[in-house]
């Protein structure tokens, strides 16, 4: 098979589980709205943990 096929196919499989995550995800917030609060905190803390580590 072409390497470009391949790498494109790959592409669009990621796309689409994003898409996925992303719907999925949306409709957990529209029924249990808390869940947003707690994914900002935890991308917050892993942001800031990942930007520490990062300085030093």
């Amino acid at each position: 098979m072409d390497p470009v096929l391949i790498a494109y196919t790959a592409h669009e499989k990621r796309e689409l589980i994003a898409g996925i995550l992303s719907i999925g995800t949306g409709v957990l917030i529209f029924l249990f709205p808390r869940i947003l609060n707690y994914m900002v905190a935890a991308y917050l803390i892993v942001v800031g943990v990942v930007l520490v580590l990062t300085a030093t």
